[in-house]
């Protein structure tokens, strides 16, 4: 039967640059990482995220689902999870409906997800992500001006090989799949960045991952009929995917995907010459400095507090030791250095035991070693859980042998017990205002009470049960973010995320002055940070809700945006560096040729303009560069 929706890229029309330029620069993809709220996938040959559900119903080939799947190998489905290693090249039967971005035999399974190599999903619904979705679609359908998108789902193979290289030959692939729909229209958009392979060796591909049965890219409805396939989908050709484009710009190509067949933009239209943010640098429309999630540079003191009662039998303590050794091991353990961590063990039941100290470690292989008895201190006759003494105890230890390093407790629970949570609130409150944060890991999630217990004992966005997808994977992140902080006297910058219902954390320390200063006196006087970029509404709402009612107390204030010397308008940077306005905010009035300075201000109720203006004394806002695990700062400045 002939394809109803063949698609065909005709290569005369596809706008190219030359091999230099060509692909898409992955500091213009869409924020990706556990950094910016993605979920990593589990490393792994051939296999696939859990069912994700989603906020909304997003169309595909005139289908409404309402649940996908991420698969390794480099293809969402909407059906069923797909192990195929070996592209169809053909129509594939109703439990394969899909999107193939790369389907090509990816092999994660030798590496563990990291900022560095990973493939990592994300639903968002942030303005950051839905604005970028709408300059894409715009640039590519210029005559749907009236769209606004509600919904995106962000997924990012990120430095991934290919099934049997050996990984530290690093012919990698980096591609990113956006899908974002108004509820009714729905469009994917896919980057490319570098291509080196495109078949893995059982799929007949060579020791260099070329040859054999290619990558497929298109879409299938799964259905036998409607299908769209790129026309270097399956051929050699498909290495220079990041060459070609539907849209003009090279890696880049944007489908509507919602009916029975594919959309591609029109190709006989006047486009801009260019995308149209303002600015390459990532700098310019980020929501934040993101904090250093260089797992093996943390400076943490950890006191693991683990639940012994006869809730945690001998081999739940076993299987325990060995996830707490797997997530644990990227840390540099020692006693000396900057960027080392030490670690504790406690354990509890009705009595509490101090079963190792902070300074009992210089290595991972001595941790590694007592981490593995927790078997041994199991108590099947005893069901206290003494979690406030637990508690009460890793504050002692982390009081009695302080280090320079950010603290932390990670209690582990498996019942709720009256006894030994009485107090606990109170204690965890008393340690978290002496600047220790909390994780909580719920060893029995159909515990509803014990669940409660432990998010009211911790530190907020750090509350977890042991069975949740990829929980491992996302504990280093988690302390990373620990490892984020500001010295006393200013306020960090950590939104709240509706979506996923945590806070995350950025490297910047806010704090103002509401003495009315000139602008010129007030880039100095901000030493050792810089005049505050408001770069995204996200950060403007943070600053009115924080720091301008704590520090500031006025309706106008100065900000970092300035007329550099070569005459453009550009943001500080942290040292010493400068970058250029991006698509956010907009100037309340156009800057006349004497301007050289800007403010914000709140004119009617919370409505804002960033205005420019000359050197006029106002209330200022600064912000300087946090504490992270690549940068140990100076905690007597604010």
């Amino acid at each position: 039967m002939q394809n109803k929706s063949l698609l065909v890229v005709v290569i005369g029309i596809v706008t190219f640059l030359s091999q230099s330029n060509a692909i898409v620069d992955v500091a213009s993809f869409f924020p990706f990482g556990v950094a910016n709220g993605d979920t990593y996938l589990a490393s792994g040959d051939d296999t696939s995220s859990a069912q994700q559900m989603l906020s909304t119903t997003f169309n595909f080939f005139n289908y409404s689902h309402t649940s996908l799947w991420v698969n390794v190998n480099g293809a969402i489905s909407f059906a069923n999870p797909i192990s195929t290693y070996t592209p169809t090249c053909a129509p594939v039967p109703r439990n394969f409906s899909m999107i193939s971005p790369f389907w090509a035999d990816v092999d994660t399974q030798a590496e563990t997800p990291s900022p560095s190599s990973a493939i990592s999903f994300r639903e968002s619904t942030t303005s950051r992500d839905l604005q970028q979705a709408k300059r894409e679609v715009l640039y590519a359908f210029p005559d749907l001006r009236d769209i606004n998108f509600t919904w995106s789902y962000i997924v990012t193979w990120n430095n991934v090989t290919f099934y049997r290289d050996d990984p530290s030959r690093k012919i990698r692939n980096t591609f990113q799949a956006i899908l974002t729909t108004n509820g009714v229209h729905s469009f994917a958009i896919l980057y490319y960045n570098v291509i080196q392979w495109t078949t893995g060796t059982a799929s007949n591909g060579n020791a260099n991952g070329l040859g054999g049965t290619p990558a497929q890219v298109g879409f299938d409805a799964g259905d036998g009929v409607n299908r769209a396939m790129l026309s270097v989908s399956c051929t050699n050709n498909v290495l220079n995917i990041g060459s070609l484009s539907n849209v003009g710009k090279p890696g880049v190509f944007v489908f509507q995907i919602d009916s029975t067949e594919i959309v591609t933009p029109p190709p006989n239209i006047t486009r801009p010459t260019q995308a149209p943010t303002p600015s390459s640098d990532p700098r310019s429309n980020a929501i934040g400095t993101e904090c250093s999630s260089e797992v093996s540079k943390a400076w943490l003191d950890i006191v693991f507090v683990v639940d012994t009662s006869n809730a945690m039998t001998s081999r739940d303590l076993l299987e325990l030791s060995g996830e707490i050794a797997t997530f644990i091991k990227p840390f540099t353990f020692g006693q000396n250095g900057n960027h080392t961590t030490r670690a504790a063990i406690v354990t509890y039941a009705t009595n509490v035991e101090t079963r190792n100290s902070l300074t009992d470690f210089a290595t991972f292989s001595a941790f590694q070693s007592a981490i593995f008895k927790l078997h041994n201190y199991a108590n099947p006759d005893d069901s206290g859980g003494n979690v406030q003494g637990g508690l009460q105890t890793a504050h002692t230890l982390l009081d009695s042998q302080k280090s320079f390093r950010k603290r932390a407790i990670i209690l582990i629970a498996a019942a709720y017990n009256d006894v030994g949570f009485q107090g606990a609130d109170q204690t965890s409150k008393q340690i978290k205002d002496d600047g220790i944060s909390i994780l909580t890991i719920s060893f029995a999630a159909s515990d509803g009470v014990l669940t409660q217990q432990l998010q009211n004992i911790s530190s907020p966005g750090y509350s977890y049960v042991s069975d949740q997808d990829g929980l491992y994977l996302t504990l280093p992140f988690s302390l990373t973010q620990i490892n984020c902080f500001c010295p006393a006297g200013s306020i960090q910058f950590r939104p709240y995320n509706a979506l996923w219902k945590n806070y995350t954390s950025y490297a910047d320390c806010l704090y103002g002055f509401s003495g009315q200063t000139y602008p010129s006196y007030a880039t100095s006087l901000c030493e050792p940070g810089v005049l505050i970029s408001v770069t995204t509404p996200q950060k403007l709402d943070f600053i009115s809700d924080n720091l301008v009612s704590h520090d500031i107390k006025s309706k106008k204030y100065t900000i970092g945006l300035h007329r550099a010397d070569d005459g453009t308008w550009k943001w500080w940077g942290y040292n010493n560096t400068e970058y250029a306005l991006g698509s956010y905010p907009l100037w309340g009035q156009n800057p006349s040729p004497d301007d050289l300075y800007s403010y914000e201000w709140q004119y009617s109720g919370l409505n804002m303009k960033v205005m420019p203006s000359g050197d006029v004394p106002l209330p200022y806002a600064c912000q300087s560069r946090a504490c992270d695990a690549e940068y140990i700062c100076d905690l007597t400045q604010p």
